[in-house]
């Protein structure tokens, strides 16, 4: 249909001073079957050209003028009348044709265009999902997904989470690429696209009362350029797609930012629009201040991203902040340049209203009360030397300028003929760098460069410009904060339309809108790392399960590194958790050291021969963790297999005794200080559990348990479970734990230095016994068969098994003696009488009644002075 048409002209309002309008064009040479659209070549455009370089894009002299339409009554079109605006007089650009002849050279370019490479067909089936976050829901009074394309349900997380088969059809995209894509990279390079002559830059003098009522505007090709000579003054439009631009009532003593999310094709030689173009308007008046509407902000709770709500698994690493906003309405607008109209089922048709967004600029500003803080530009960057393309010199000097973060959906399964596309939960993540630079310290500090070189060069061309150091503190202008925990920060998006145009830094929102911007507080999610432990990595590493046995000793005391001592040190945190806490002055050098220590380690662990124990450490690095400030010891106390419901997990065979905390050295100085925790083992007949204030008569809780040494019992195997704390603030950790570390356990344990006193004393009555069983007296029989086989007799003496459990003070069950409630015993018998006992003698049963009668029994008690874990 459109394959008689050369060019596109698209104009991008950008702002309003006062009686002046600034006005960027967009000039897009469109490639058909006739033309590749070289723009080195002559443009097959009537008439027919005489000189190639002429009617060569890259050479030709172009001018253009502004049509303006005063009146927002109508649909724009060629046949209304329109005040003409002179654009200034036709020119070719100086540096075009070089700069074109070195794309050349750098991109594959066809040389001749097929079907395949022009517009694709639509397909019904063919669209983009978004899943709307919590937060975007929370952001403003949401009630139900304004298109069916948007869902809240768990399909995106299903959709991500499902296993993926390998495409077999799969084929690697050719590196060839028409003009069209050149252009559309050099338009991500807008100091670029306009010394190629694809951006025109235009001021317009408005007169008075000039969109008083607002209005459209469109561009044409002037009478001296050289596309319009031998032609009408309206032939141009045979071969050049004109779009307008929605311009709002306009009050020229004041000043605005001016911006078209949508732009509207010029009708030629139709009465009406093929297409309803209601809802492009709203939009067009809604944005045309170039702000978006509903932000709204988050931070990873746990490892898995998709989650937005604490799950137990919390992330091992900070991403800093994710930022989304105006979800359902970047879902309308991509879905448009995709789907058919819904008004034409069956047409085959895209509305032609060409998306006036190509990306975003993120602000970002520290929150106060007031809101007078000023804006950063998260996007802002410095070229390190000036920017050339091959030989040629694009921007004389360094560029200075605003970059833009891109909003792209993407196929999940990697298969083409699923057609399903869907947009991130989030469009941008901002972790105190550039949102459009790599993080040159993570690089540094990962050592990326070395793992991949052309990953470092990514990028690297420009330097972070305004929020190298921070946000500016509005209480001391002259410093700057950067990303910290615990403090709260603001954020807008502006939009940026394809000529990198759009709102300014130091603009404000015309129109007032749900959630223009989020404030958000930055929380710390990551639990600190393990406490240092002295020689524990090389105790452990001597523990190995020895060769050819299955598995390693249950039980492995460590003896302490020096014997009984616990030198600990603060948990390690890496990059960028620990610049988060802001509390080291500069913490990049330490942890470019430990990343070189780590390096080291590991390659001298791979020199070693096979067999030849590693040396610990080359896993993680980090430096001290400064947010802990106490180490947490909890002591339990090993008690009989089985006996697990009084653990602290109701599993395991520990009992829980009691919990102490121990201050690291204090103070940035002594980060890295140890902190030396004495082992003392006492001796401890009878240990009391439940009552951390009540523990035995062999400590005093109250000046003991929490300072000096650490008291233990002897004779007993203790865990100890040691964890590094931070002080709890709701302000500053994320979570209801996040301030409680990780923990490690070890087991202790040593022997009583005198167990003299083990048994208590008992009386002598109670000590030796001699029993001698009657039988049971015979049951009585009155001679009934109910009695007989129902009923059995009440004997007034006790049976003799109850006898013998009265006179021992134990329970029976049948003939089975077992202790009484709350007491645990251990029976033992000859051999001589018949029994069985349980497999940890806690029980005894009799053969029969007749093992205990006719002789007598001496039964000897020994009651041990000693709580179950001894």
């Amino acid at each position: 249909m459109f394959d008689q048409y050369r060019f596109s002209l698209l104009p991008f309002p950008q702002r309003q001073r006062q009686n002046e309008l600034d006005l960027h064009v967009l000039i897009i040479p469109q490639i058909s079957l006739q033309w590749n659209g070289d723009p080195l070549l002559e443009t097959p455009i009537p008439p027919p050209g005489s000189n190639p370089d002429h009617w060569a894009f890259a050479t030709s002299k172009i001018g253009f003028e502004a049509r303006v339409l005063d009146s927002l009554d109508d649909f724009p079109a060629q046949a209304l009348p329109a005040t003409i605006k002179s654009l200034g007089g036709a020119a070719a650009l100086p540096k075009a044709k070089a700069l074109f002849e070195e794309l050349k050279v750098k991109f594959k370019i066809k040389n001749t265009v097929a079907v395949s490479d022009l517009s694709e067909k639509v397909d019904s089936k063919r669209y983009i999902k978004k899943y709307l976050t919590r937060t975007y829901r929370n952001a403003f009074h949401f009630t139900s997904p304004r298109v069916r394309e948007a869902v809240v349900d768990d399909s995106y997380h299903c959709a991500v989470k499902e296993h993926k088969q390998a495409n077999p059809n799969f084929k690697q995209t050719s590196d060839e690429m028409t003009w069209g894509k050149a252009y559309a990279f050099a338009l991500r390079h807008p100091y670029l696209a306009e010394q190629l002559g694809l951006i025109r830059k235009f001021t317009i003098e408005l007169d008075p009362g000039m969109y008083e009522n607002g209005g459209f505007l469109y561009v044409t090709f002037s009478s001296d350029s050289a596309y319009r000579k031998g032609l009408t003054p309206d032939g141009q439009f045979a071969f050049v797609r004109h779009y307008a631009c929605r311009i709002p009532a306009l009050d020229q003593t004041e000043e605005r930012p001016l911006f078209a999310p949508v732009l509207f094709p010029v009708l030629y030689n139709m009465v009406a629009p093929d297409g309803n173009y209601d809802q492009a308007f709203i939009e067009a008046a809604e944005y045309d201040d170039g702000f978006a509407k509903i932000v709204h902000a988050s931070q990873p709770c746990s490892q898995n991203l998709l989650a937005e709500e604490e799950d137990g698994a919390p992330p091992q690493h900070d991403l800093g902040i994710r930022l989304g906003w105006d979800d359902e309405q970047v879902l309308i607008w991509q879905n448009r340049q995709l789907k058919e109209q819904e008004e034409q089922p069956g047409s085959g048709k895209k509305l032609d209203a060409p998306m006036g967004v190509f990306g975003y600029r993120v602000d970002a500003r520290l929150h106060d009360d007031a809101g007078t803080a000023p804006w950063t530009s998260l996007v802002r960057v410095q070229s390190k030397k000036s920017l050339t393309v091959g030989s040629v010199d694009v921007t004389d000097g360094q560029y200075e300028g605003e970059l833009q973060v891109e909003v792209h959906p993407m196929q999940l399964d990697g298969d083409p003929a699923t057609h399903q596309f869907w947009l991130p939960m989030y469009f941008g993540s901002w972790n105190g760098k550039s949102m459009v630079l790599p993080d040159e310290d993570a690089v540094r500090i990962f050592q990326l460069d070395k793992a991949d070189s052309q990953q470092i060069a990514l990028g690297r061309i420009y330097n972070a410009l305004g929020i190298e150091a921070g946000l500016i503190d509005e209480t001391d202008p002259t410093q700057k904060e950067p990303l910290q925990y615990g403090k709260t920060y603001d954020f807008r998006v502006r939009l940026v339309d394809p000529t990198g145009g759009g709102p300014e830094e130091a603009n404000d929102p015309v129109h007032e809108a749900e959630a223009p911007v989020t404030t958000f507080t930055f929380k710390r999610y990551v639990k600190p790392e393990p406490v240092r432990m002295e020689g524990l990595l090389e105790f452990l590493s001597q523990q190995a399960t020895p060769e050819g046995e299955e598995t390693a000793p249950e039980i492995v005391f460590f003896p302490g590194s020096p014997a009984n001592t616990l030198t600990l040190r603060r948990p390690l945190l890496g990059y960028p958790n620990v610049v988060y806490t802001g509390k080291y002055d500069d913490p990049i050098p330490l942890l470019q050291a430990a990343s070189d220590a780590a390096q080291a380690i590991a390659q001298a662990n791979l020199a070693k021969a096979p067999g030849e124990p590693y040396e610990p450490g080359h896993n993680h690095f980090g430096i001290a963790d400064p947010d802990v400030t106490q180490v947490q010891i909890t002591v339990e106390v090993r008690t009989l297999k089985l006996d697990n419901l009084s653990s602290v997990r109701g599993d395991e065979p520990y009992l829980h005794f009691y919990t102490t905390t121990r201050d690291f050295p204090a103070g940035m100085a002594q980060i890295d200080d140890p902190l030396d925790l004495a082992l003392e083992f006492r001796d401890a007949p009878v240990l009391k559990f439940g009552d951390q204030t009540d523990l035995g008569n062999w400590i005093d809780e109250a000046t003991e348990l929490n300072s000096g040494s650490l008291k233990l019992p002897t004779a007993r195997d203790i865990r100890l479970t040691i964890r590094a704390l931070a002080p709890a603030d709701n302000t500053y950790f994320g979570g209801t734990d996040t301030h409680e570390g990780r923990t490690i356990q070890i087991k202790v344990r040593q022997e009583s230095s005198d167990e003299r006193e083990l048994l208590k004393e008992l009386s002598p009555s109670r000590e030796v016994r001699g029993i001698y069983l009657q039988p049971d007296p015979p049951q009585p029989n009155d001679r009934r068969f109910q009695t007989l086989l129902f009923k059995r007799g009440s004997a007034t003496t006790p049976a003799l098994i109850q006898r013998l459990a009265a006179q021992l003070e134990v329970e029976h069950k049948g003939l089975t003696l077992v202790g009484e409630k709350g007491q645990r015993v251990v029976f033992g018998c000859s051999r001589r009488i018949r029994h069985t006992l349980a497999p940890d003698h806690s029980s005894i049963t009799f053969a029969s009644k007749d093992e205990l009668l006719n002789h007598w029994i001496v039964a000897v008690t020994l009651q041990i002075d000693r709580d179950w874990t001894w």
